[in-house]
């Protein structure tokens, strides 16, 4: 808009002094086609303070233009605007700032948020000038007393007339004691007995000394106006006034009263506002969280499950591999190690650190088993007490036995068959080079001596007269991560002349392999949790640009009451976050619960990082605010004087 001060467009010294308070000089405003359409041409039009003015015309001669031009919604293609003694601001800040101090504005379509009370619709009067809310709420109740709505203060607007939601606005434009009320069609969906209630409330708002300028289409309410101004083609072309107007009974200066505006909008409040805001919505506000509820709680899955499977794949792999430690004596070395001596090995390797339970297990000659009328060729070996157990066999012990004694033997399953032993209960009994032994166990698996399934054995006690040893095996089970230690430790104990040639088979450390697995498992679900969290944030955001369109006319009003794109943006953004920080609450205790379930069904004992909360809660966010995004520019782009014709 052009702030030209040539003698054609200058405005009058009574304009310069402050005494005319709108002062338009050659206004224009096109609106870019093709073709162009030139709405306002050449408008000349002063307004006094304290006036009331209507303005008319027929549909489409810029009557709703003029009057957005005036009420700084939107800004004239040429000609000057001058605006209580000084141009009229064209930046879009100072235009809003502007709106929030010195304007009020009732609108044909009320603009109300229709779920929240009439007490909260009129607080935004004031939300985007700085006043404090105890203050903003002591002025909106002062505000619906003034125009008789005090006993529906506590109403959502959505139940009120139309009559009583007009009112509800004209207390909303009042409340900041503006210096000019903008009134577009405040009569035009309202019965009649409403209509005379709405115009006696903006004739008593003129009555304290505020400027009105109201657009109507009621001829019979223009004729009570005490000035009316004609637009035909964009053009003014009659300006009447009453005599009333110049017979003194009406303020010729403005009558400001009340506080001063303090400020600018506190973030706080905004925040607040908008926190409200979604809570007054439940039902989109659901849908909203529980898009980000199912992102959260498949990251809060990821994490809980992936902590609770380390523990348990870590507890598996202690026990399975990293626990045992097996040794074989070297043959060169055979001749010289003793019965006696190798009976001494269990005992020794037991006294070490880390050591659960050790056994000896000693290949003596090959003996003929017989039973009955049976027969089968095997090894014959003595085991020391604790080998069977170190050695992680499975045996089926005789009823009451646990263990060899003299004269006892366990087969393993195989011999079994061949000899078609018999129940155990029934003490069977197996010839070996002419002596008989009790068999008392048969071994179905070996474990880590595969061997045991397919031999005879026996305690040391039993072993004379068998032949010389022609090998010798030593098995350790260890507690988890002693392996390595015990294992070389074992070499001192079982051959401390030459510990080096002693071979000793100690099990990789699975504390890589486990960390592969458990880094696989958890990258696979973390790229699901990523997917589901990048379709939750599309939803959000798609969800919310559909809301910026439905609410289009609550956005434009709040621009018309002083919000700028700063603060529509904090309010956008603020609304996301709402359904975050809802979406992570809720979804840390679904993920939770299925973790809970998860674990329960495997047997693994649960394990919850108190960190999955902040993580949560952060996720939840972060999907909000990333969803609301677009939405947020997208509504901090919006005209308030396009988004109020809607």
């Amino acid at each position: 808009m052009s702030l030209s001060s040539s003698s054609s467009t200058a405005p009058t010294e009574e304009a310069r002094s402050g005494s005319a308070q709108i002062v338009l000089r050659d206004l224009g405003k096109s609106f870019p086609g093709p073709p162009t359409v030139e709405v306002l041409r050449g408008v000349d039009l002063e307004i006094r303070q304290g006036e009331f003015v209507a303005i008319v015309g027929p549909s489409g001669s810029g009557k709703s233009t003029l009057l957005n031009v005036i009420a700084l919604l939107d800004i004239a293609t040429n000609g000057s605007y001058w605006f209580e003694g000084r141009p009229a601001p064209i930046a879009e800040r100072q235009r809003a700032r502007s709106r929030a101090t010195s304007f009020g504005f009732v609108f044909q379509s009320f603009h109300l948020m229709a779920r929240r009370t009439a007490l909260e619709n009129v607080e935004t009067g004031l939300l985007y000038t700085g006043v404090r809310r105890d203050e903003r709420r002591q002025r909106a109740r002062e505000a619906l007393a003034a125009v008789g709505l005090e006993h529906r203060m506590f109403a959502r607007c959505e139940t009120m007339s139309g009559g009583e939601r007009q009112r509800v606005a004209i207390a909303r434009a009042m409340i900041g004691r503006p210096a000019i009320l903008i009134a577009d069609e405040p009569t035009g969906n309202l019965d009649s007995a409403a209509s005379e209630q709405v115009v006696a409330n903006l004739k008593s708002a003129h009555a304290a000394g505020t400027t009105v300028v109201m657009v109507t289409h009621d001829d019979h309410l223009a004729a009570t106006v005490p000035r009316t101004i004609q637009l035909r083609d964009g053009k003014v072309v009659a300006d009447r006034s009453l005599a009333a107007l110049h017979s003194g009974d009406r303020p010729t200066t403005h009558l400001r009263t009340g506080h001063p505006i303090p400020g600018r909008a506190r973030v706080f409040d905004l925040v607040r506002d908008a926190v409200r805001g979604q809570l007054s919505r439940p039902g989109r506000t659901a849908g909203l969280v529980a898009a980000v509820t199912l992102a959260v709680a498949l990251v809060v899955i990821t994490l809980g499950l992936s902590a609770s499977a380390r523990a348990q794949v870590g507890s598996t792999f202690d026990a399975r591999l990293n626990r045992s430690v097996s040794a074989t004596y070297p043959s060169g070395t055979l001749a010289s190690l003793s019965i006696a001596q190798a009976s001494q090995f269990e005992n020794e390797l037991e006294d070490l650190a880390g050591v659960e339970s050790a056994g000896v297990v000693l290949e003596l000659d090959t003996g003929v088993l017989r039973n009955g009328s049976g027969a089968a060729d095997s090894i014959v070996q003595a085991i020391s007490p604790s080998l069977l157990d170190a050695a992680g066999a499975s045996v089926r012990w005789a009823p009451g036995v646990t263990s060899l004694t003299p004269r006892t033997v366990v087969l393993g399953s195989i011999l079994a068959d061949q000899l078609d032993l018999g129940p155990l209960s029934l003490a069977p009994v197996v010839m070996v080079r002419g002596i008989d032994f009790q068999v008392v166990g048969i071994v179905d698996d070996g474990g880590r001596n595969p061997q045991l399934a397919g031999r005879i054995s026996m305690s040391f006690t039993d072993i004379d007269g068998f032949g010389e040893i022609s090998a010798a095996q030593i098995f350790v089970r260890t507690q988890a991560g002693a392996a390595r230690q015990v294992g070389d430790q074992a070499r001192l104990v079982l051959l401390p002349q030459a510990p080096e040639s002693l071979e000793v088979e100690i099990p990789p450390d699975p504390v890589a392999l486990r960390e592969d697995i458990e880094d696989s498992v958890r990258s696979a679900l973390l790229a699901l949790s990523a997917l589901t969290a990048l379709m939750s944030i599309l939803g959000v955001a798609n969800a919310l640009m559909l809301s910026v369109v439905e609410r289009i006319g609550e956005i434009g009003l709040r621009r018309a009451l002083g919000a700028g794109r700063r603060q529509i943006l904090i309010l956008s953004t603020s609304e996301a976050a709402t359904v975050g920080v809802l979406g992570g609450v809720s979804g840390l205790f679904v993920g939770c619960a299925a973790i809970i379930g998860v674990t329960v069904v495997r047997g693994w004992q649960p394990v919850f990082d108190p960190r999955l909360g902040i993580v949560a809660l952060g996720c939840g966010v972060l999907v909000g605010v990333l969803g609301g995004i677009p939405a947020a520019l997208k509504a901090a782009r919006i005209q308030p004087s396009d988004a109020l014709r809607r």
